[in-house]
């Protein structure tokens, strides 16, 4: 097993775990400064897990599926790969694509960061979690 997988894979899961705690805290009660503080790192420790997992999931696709005829390599694409060898099973992961893309170079107000942290909650961690598992069964076979 490639040593730079096992390192992704690993990191993965650290910041995926993170997330999961953070989303079992009531972040209601937090004094205003520190709640602005703590949706920024939620936003970071995102934006670090959608790099860590469209990186595995390049590194999955070559290594053990042999697709190496990416463009560009651009989350796009791999997410389309990793759709196609059925490594994530639905299109959402474009949606957060997307989703990110619009967040990722904007200085939003305070609602709708909100908003977008309630929907990494929501939607986008299950699907993390999905792809950990796969992740996990990659490694027990190899």
């Amino acid at each position: 097993m490639e040593y730079r997988f096992i390192i992704r894979a690993q990191e993965y899961q650290s910041v995926l775990a993170n997330l999961i705690e953070l989303s079992k805290r009531d972040l209601s009660k937090l004094d205003k400064v520190i709640y602005n503080a703590v949706i920024s790192g939620i936003l970071s420790q995102f934006n670090i897990l959608y790099d860590l997992a469209y990186k595995t999931m390049k590194d999955i696709l070559i290594e053990y599926h042999g697709v190496t005829d990416f463009a560009k390599g651009s989350p796009r694409e791999i997410f389309e790969s990793a759709y196609s060898v059925n490594l994530i099973h639905d299109d959402k992961w474009q949606h957060m694509r997307v989703d990110r893309n619009s967040i990722q170079h904007s200085y939003e107000e305070l609602p709708k960061l909100e908003e977008f942290k309630d929907k990494i909650f929501a939607q986008y961690i299950p699907l993390f979690q999905a792809f950990a598992r796969k992740i996990e069964k990659i490694k027990e076979n190899n």
